[in-house]
């Protein structure tokens, strides 16, 4: 089996904001005091804080391009994580640009975007069953989604399993062969749909055997 990495992720920028509570008013009802603040947010450089999310949200695309989101964290193989590493070198660059123009202009803004992979041992049992677990999973639910003639659904499912035959590379190319087919099968169901098709007739007339045969070999594999 391939080796495979758990990606864990540090990105966030702290600093150059500041709520302010500012005192309005002050009545005493007579039967108490009723206080009235105004909370006033201080930015003190604001396009170090607008480029500053900017980069905390390239920096999330980056990683999802390379990996697969799971229920522990983002995982992925070991050829695309060097690739993810030498994508991740550009957010590592406007990380420190953004960091000394804030420090030029007085700000506290700062950001702090950084990778740390760790390997995991394919050996271990738990983690290789969940892992399993979790590809059936994204499977069945693109499966299910397609059959039932919901759009909603697919969508939700499709960025579900983004990536997700990085997971589990002993089966990677029957799993990759097969959200081949779910999307070729979606936009079969959308033109079926326009064609006049009620949605679950659109749906059970969709040949999903490749979908189906990964389910059913994945299924065996986690009863094994």
């Amino acid at each position: 089996m391939e080796d495979i990495y758990l990606v864990q992720t540090e990105f966030s920028a702290p600093g150059g904001v500041e709520n302010a509570r500012h005192l309005v008013r002050m009545l005493d009802s007579g039967e108490g005091l009723e206080v009235e603040h105004r909370v006033v947010r201080l930015i003190d450089h604001r396009e170090s804080v607008r480029v500053s999310r900017r980069i905390v949200a390239h920096a999330e695309y980056v990683v999802q391009k390379h990996c697969a989101r799971t229920p522990f964290g983002y995982v992925t193989t070991g050829k695309d994580l060097a690739r993810l590493d030498v994508d991740f070198e550009e957010v590592r660059g406007l990380v420190r640009a953004l960091n000394a123009r804030a420090r030029a202009a007085g700000s506290s803004r700062r950001v702090q975007a950084e990778l740390y992979p760790f390997h995991v041992e394919p050996a271990d049992d738990r983690t290789r069953g969940r892992l399993l677990r979790h590809v059936l999973e994204r499977l069945e639910d693109l499966r299910d989604a397609l059959r039932a003639g919901d759009k909603r659904m697919f969508r939700s499912a499709w960025t579900a399993a983004r990536h997700v035959e990085r997971v589990f590379p002993d089966a990677q190319g029957r799993i990759a062969a097969a959200l081949r087919r779910a999307h070729s099968a979606r936009l079969e169901l959308g033109a079926a749909m326009k064609a006049g098709e009620d949605a679950d007739e659109a749906g059970e007339g969709l040949d999903l055997r490749e979908l189906e045969a990964a389910v059913a070999a994945l299924r065996k594999e986690a009863r094994t």
